[in-house]
């Protein structure tokens, strides 16, 4: 076999949910102040704050209301923080449109439900932001032992990650290192 993947979980995805909400509650009480105490009555910045409320408030009380929709409204959530980002720019607060921006990204790649390693003839692709190619003839060894998954670099970095076994069942270990070890001699 000369294509393996390792499915590994999302340990990070509860702190991203976290922050998406809280940014988007941090918009929603900005948006209020702009649109109470900055924007005049009947200009452009006015409405568009208007416009910011309908993008945000909808899906944060529907995640307070309904436990079961939770997944669908951290989605919506991420999806209002990007559009609040584009009201943002339009007023002219470029630096709360770019921050609401990032942490847009951060709540869509929170909704990811794992991360998968991908090891194959050209090397290792990890799943980091963006996705990473790692090349053979960077690692000095790459393991796989007891549900634990060691990249070792030749500039004396390491990532190890543990994961489940439920999740790569179909993994064979004793190919896995044979076929690494293979392609770093």
């Amino acid at each position: 076999m000369n294509n393996y993947k390792i499915v590994l979980p999302n340990t990070k995805a509860s702190t991203y949910r976290i922050v998406t909400i809280i940014i988007a509650l941090l918009n929603v009480i900005t948006i209020t102040y702009f649109h109470h105490y900055v924007a005049k009555k009947d200009t452009i910045d006015f409405y568009f704050t208007e416009v910011g409320y309908i993008f945000l408030l909808p899906p944060l009380i529907s995640y307070f209301i309904y436990k079961k929709g939770r997944a669908f409204s951290m989605g919506s959530i991420a999806f209002g923080n990007f559009l609040a980002s584009i009201v943002w720019w339009t007023i002219s607060t470029w630096y709360l449109g770019l921050l609401s921006m990032v942490f847009s990204i951060l709540g869509f790649y929170a909704l990811k439900p794992d991360f998968t390693i991908i090891i194959n003839l050209n090397g290792i692709i990890y799943p980091s932001f963006p996705k990473k190619i790692i090349q053979w003839s960077e690692l000095d060894n790459v393991v796989l032992k007891d549900n634990v998954l060691t990249i070792d670099f030749k500039n004396n970095n390491l990532i190890q990650h543990t994961f489940d076994q439920s999740e790569n069942e179909t993994l064979d270990e004793v190919a896995l290192n044979q076929f690494v070890k293979s392609h770093l001699q």
